[in-house]
Order: structure tokens, then C-alpha cells, then sequence
């Protein structure tokens, strides 16, 4: 922790000053030095795209929004209700689990999602050839699941989690 008395500063003078702070510590340290200037996200879009103000960032797994995707889906869980504006579908793809593709929703993730506002999660695996995996697999057109394996970079053998 690192405590900074500053006076008549922007919120650019302080990060200006952290990040010095933090490339010394790490030089001090023999680490290799982050590159600067380090990358700087809202709170707006941070939220968005990871659902966390302190994002791992290391794997990928940013928040995909599916709405339009599966916007005519056949899927009724995954179907926009007609009198609900605010309802979305969210996808987070976990890369190299793909291999999960015959498991259930964890129970855990389903209450998460639930206490998190969501209706719940549906498992969507993509295998190692590249075929979407999920029971609810059968209700999607060709259209929606190209849109789905088009979601993530990478979508050999992974997971899709839906929020609905």
C-alpha cells in the first residue's frame, strides 16, 4: 500500500505518479518494468467488459454480449421476452475447457449468476473441431451459431458460459 499526499492535482497527476512509483518498485525489485504509459480503462468499461473493477486480464475472458446474436433464437431461455427491456445475454468464454462439453452448469456458477441478477448460466462448449456442444445446441440456426463461435478469438475447445 502506498499512501500519496498530493495538493490541487488531476486524477492524471496522480496516476502520472503512481505509475513512476510502481516502474521503481519494480526495477527496484529486478522485475521486468511494465510498459508505459500503462493502459488506463473507465470504470464504465472495465465493468462492462470484465464485471470487476480489478480485472485479471491475463486470460481473456472478457464479458461478450449475445443479445443480437441470438436475437431470433428458437432457444426460449435465451429468447427476449417481449416486454423486457433490459434483458441481455452475456457470454464468457473459457478458453481450453472445452473438453467440459458434457457437464452440467455447476451449481455454484447458477446461484452466482442468480445472486449477480442473472436468470442463470447455460453451458455452450465449442470441441476441438469446432461444433457448438450443449443440449440447447439444437434450437440455434446456422446464422446464430456461426454468431456464437464467432464470440471469441479463439473458439476452438472452449466453454461458453450464457447468462441470461
Amino acid at each position: 500500500q502506498v499512501d500519496v499526499e498530493m495538493a490541487f492535482c488531476t486524477a492524471k497527476d496522480v496516476q502520472n505518479v503512481m505509475e513512476r512509483v510502481v516502474q521503481e518498485a519494480w526495477a527496484s525489485c529486478g522485475l521486468t518494468l511494465p510498459p508505459a504509459p500503462f493502459r488506463r480503462v473507465t470504470f464504465t468499461e472495465v465493468m462492462t467488459r470484465y464485471g470487476s473493477d480489478k480485472p485479471d486480464t491475463r486470460f481473456g475472458m472478457e464479458i461478450q454480449n449475445l443479445t443480437t446474436a441470438l436475437a431470433s433464437t428458437q432457444a426460449r431461455v435465451l429468447a427476449k421476452k417481449p416486454d423486457d427491456t433490459d434483458f441481455t445475454v452475456q457470454g464468457i468464454c473459457a478458453r481450453g475447457l472445452g473438453h467440459l462439453a458434457d457437464k452440467k452448469v455447476d451449481p455454484k456458477i447458477q446461484d452466482e449468476a442468480k445472486r449477480g441478477g442473472s436468470g442463470g448460466a447455460v453451458v455452450i462448449a465449442v470441441d476441438e473441431a469446432g461444433r457448438l456442444v450443449s443440449p440447447i445446441v439444437k434450437f440455434f440456426s446456422e446464422i446464430e451459431k456461426a454468431a456464437l463461435l464467432s464470440t471469441c478469438t479463439t473458439p476452438s475447445s472452449m466453454y461458453l458460459y450464457c447468462f441470461i
